[in-house]
């Protein structure tokens, strides 16, 4: 979301004499000071771009995941404003995941409350990396990422008893271009599970998470009604694209 500068003030961070390549050096040392991905350019990388020339502020602990960065912009027209970005706090190791998730040929589906739209939703398995959970070093990311989110959605229990059969990176998302620095990659993990442990997490939810299972056919019928997030949605394309599972 850009915004219109409300009024004039100094950027926290600016770098007129240093040039483009000064500037750039200084904001990625300041994002990656907070393990925040670094920027790739300034932008203006034709006319019609437009460019970064400062950070205005940012606001930290937004929740355990998040860190708020405004941006100063020039606009192709000249006029100044600012943007919102939102960065997940430790994307300069791993922005996260979405797991398509066959649990006995039945895709897992989450269903939980989500403040922000005041109402349950079905979503599928999605998470962050948690602030040090990993290094830049650390091999497969994406895949021990994807391993922790089951076992905090699905649960440590059915995730000790179960057997994973498939991790298939299968490309990535972009979670929201208008406010958002974050591409997800998306997983899918085929799994079996004795059906007993799994009536078991079904009695049980954690952490305020339901898992359903659900064959094909009620996938097909919930895209677009239940299945609304854009998260999932994205992801089901990647899986559709790949895996003739759905149809």
């Amino acid at each position: 979301m850009s915004m219109q500068a409300g009024g004039p003030r100094a950027p926290m961070i600016a770098s007129e004499d240093d040039g483009p390549a000064g500037l750039l050096l200084r904001i990625n040392t300041w994002l990656e000071g907070r393990g925040l991905q670094p920027l790739p350019h300034l932008g203006g990388q034709s006319e019609d771009e437009p460019v970064i020339t400062g950070v205005m502020q940012v606001t930290c602990g937004l929740n355990e995941y998040l860190t708020e960065v405004v941006f100063q912009m020039r606009m192709p027209n000249g006029d100044t404003r600012e943007q919102i970005v939102h960065y997940n706090n430790g994307s300069i190791v791993h922005h996260g995941v979405i797991a398509v998730v066959l649990l006995n040929d039945r895709l897992v589906v989450m269903r939980q409350y989500r403040v922000p739209v005041m109402r349950w939703t079905y979503e599928l398995p999605r998470g962050f990396p948690h602030i040090n959970e990993l290094t830049a070093d650390s091999p497969d990311k994406g895949v021990t990422i994807t391993k922790r989110l089951l076992e905090r959605e699905l649960g440590h229990r059915l995730m000790r008893k179960a057997k994973v059969t498939e991790t298939t990176r299968l490309g990535t998302v972009l979670e929201n271009t208008g406010t958002s620095a974050m591409e997800l990659e998306v997983f899918l993990v085929r799994m079996t599970a004795d059906q007993q442990e799994v009536q078991y997490r079904q009695a049980h939810p954690e952490g305020g998470l339901e898992m359903h299972l659900w064959n094909a056919g009620k996938t097909r019928g919930s895209i677009g009604r239940r299945l609304r997030d854009g998260h999932t949605l994205s992801a089901l394309m990647e899986f559709q694209a790949r895996d003739r599972w759905l149809w």
